[in-house]
C-alpha cells in the first residue's frame, strides 16, 4: 500500500509528509501521538514542551497573529499622543499605525517570514515597540 499522508502540527502551520509503507507507519503514529500530547498540553497549560524548545520562534510566530486579531476585535484605543485626545478617529488611526508597525516588524524578525536583510534591526525595533506599548494591549 503506497500513498501519502499529511499530518498537520497544531499551531505550527507546517505540513509533514510521510510515505505510507510498513517501515514508516510507526513514525506516523509517533507524530500523531506527539501532536495529541502537545495539543493537550496547550489546552491544560497554555503552552507545550514543543513551544519551549524554541520560545523565540514561537513568540515571533504567534505575536503577529495575536496583534492582528487584537486590531480587528478591539473596542477602544489608548491615547498615543497627548495632542491627539480630540477625536476617536485620530486615536484609532494612530493606534492602528502602531499595531501595523509591530505586526510588520515581528514578521520581519522571524526567519520564516523575513523579506529583507535587516532582520536584527527589525528584532530590536519590534521588541522596543512592544515593550513601550505592552500595557496598552488591553481590551
Amino acid at each position: 500500500m503506497t500513498g501519502e499522508i499529511k499530518i498537520w502540527r497544531p499551531f505550527c502551520g507546517e505540513l509533514y509528509r510521510y510515505e505510507w509503507n510498513k517501515s514508516k507507519i510507526l513514525g506516523v503514529l509517533r507524530q500523531f501521538w506527539d501532536d495529541v500530547r502537545y495539543s493537550w498540553q496547550r489546552i491544560r497549560y497554555g503552552y507545550c514542551e514543543y513551544d519551549l524548545w524554541s520560545i523565540d520562534r514561537w513568540f515571533l510566530d504567534i505575536m503577529p497573529r495575536m496583534l492582528e486579531e487584537h486590531k480587528a476585535t478591539r473596542h477602544g484605543s489608548p491615547v498615543v499622543n497627548e495632542a491627539d485626545t480630540g477625536s476617536d478617529e485620530a486615536l484609532t488611526k494612530a493606534w492602528d499605525e502602531i499595531l501595523d508597525r509591530m505586526i510588520f516588524l515581528f514578521r520581519e524578525a522571524s526567519e520564516e517570514t523575513c523579506t529583507n536583510k535587516y532582520r536584527e534591526q527589525c528584532k530590536d525595533e519590534a521588541l522596543a515597540l512592544f515593550s513601550k506599548w505592552f500595557y496598552c494591549l488591553w481590551d
